[in-house]
């Protein structure tokens, strides 16, 4: 009938535009999503594949922090068995366990991959790294074994003094 409909030529065809596969919305995002996880793939290899750098201190200072870790756990541990505890500090004993025992087992990863032992040896002098070399029951900051023992022997309010003090 030749009014110019969509089935004839010259039709509202004319007004549509291809735009090259470059410029297609979905082909853009498509590349971005696609670049993005190869970047995010290489560099997870390159990480998997280094080794962190670390040094005596770094070693020493873990080896350390280990015994400290472990000690304030076992001590955890002594405080919750013992009788008419305050159940407050019964959670922070609690929360104690958990956060440190989580904190050894980074400590001991890092050491792995440092190459590293996971442990200093029984009989080596402590707090080297740091010029104060010493041996390790005479550790800064560290409950002696009468502290502990007085702690097993505790209860109540004098258990949760101890422990706080301790602590």
């Amino acid at each position: 009938d030749g009014d110019g409909g969509d089935d004839e030529p010259g039709g509202d065809d004319d007004d549509v535009v291809v735009l090259p596969w470059w410029q297609h919305p979905m082909n853009i995002v498509t590349l971005v999503v696609t670049a993005a996880l190869i970047a995010a793939m290489l560099g997870w290899m390159v990480g998997a594949n280094s080794r962190p750098s670390h040094n005596e201190v770094d070693t020493g200072f873990l080896h350390d922090m280990r015994v400290h870790h472990e000690q304030a756990v076992y001590m955890s541990f002594v405080y919750r068995s013992l009788p008419d505890h305050n159940p407050g500090l019964d959670i922070v004993a609690g929360s104690i366990i958990m956060g440190q025992s989580q904190e050894v087992g980074r400590m001991v990863q890092l050491l792995r991959g440092f190459g590293e032992a996971e442990a200093a040896p029984s009989d080596a002098l402590v707090m080297g790294w740091m010029g104060m070399a010493t041996e390790p029951d005479q550790m800064l900051g560290l409950a002696s074994e009468a502290d502990i023992e007085a702690l097993q022997a505790s209860s109540g309010e004098e258990a949760d003094r101890l422990f706080v003090e301790l602590m």
